[in-house]
């Protein structure tokens, strides 16, 4: 396997990672959203429906959307990454020196508004599902 070669394979395979990557992170999103889901509608579904606490209610219950909202916005930017790194994969070009590579990389201008994007909504989501948690906890005298 020759140099040319060698760039090539090492190209498609950095794409490969980054659709891996982005479909691990798609999947974290939704399993966030499940376990947000599971707490609303088990351990903290009855305190949430009791009559006092009004404001800590109000709290957990505006903390789940924000949550929601953002792991939701999360995955659907992790579903972009995917797309971009699945179109280079299937139409990748013959890449044969290094700057090439990087011009290959850099094409997809997207990419680093859509990584951007993914990371800091899913911490605005795990920063909004702490305070949904804990919450919660205080609202169902756990804690």
């Amino acid at each position: 396997m020759g140099e040319e070669d060698r760039i090539f394979w090492s190209t498609l395979e950095w794409w490969k990672v980054v659709y891996d990557f982005y479909k691990n992170f798609q999947t974290i999103a939704f399993a966030s959203i499940a376990v947000s889901g599971a707490l609303l509608g088990g351990p903290f579904g009855h305190s949430i429906s009791s009559k006092n606490g009004l404001l800590l209610k109000l709290l957990v219950l505006l903390s789940f959307v924000v949550a929601f909202a953002a792991f939701l916005f999360t995955s659907w930017k992790a579903i972009q990454g995917m797309s971009i790194a699945r179109r280079r994969i299937l139409h990748m070009e013959n890449v044969t020196t290094e700057e090439e590579r990087q011009t290959e990389r850099d094409k997809e201008k997207a990419s680093k508004e859509i990584w951007e994007a993914t990371w800091r909504s899913y911490l605005v989501g795990i920063c909004a599902f702490f305070i949904f948690a804990g919450t919660g906890v205080v609202l169902t005298g756990l804690f």
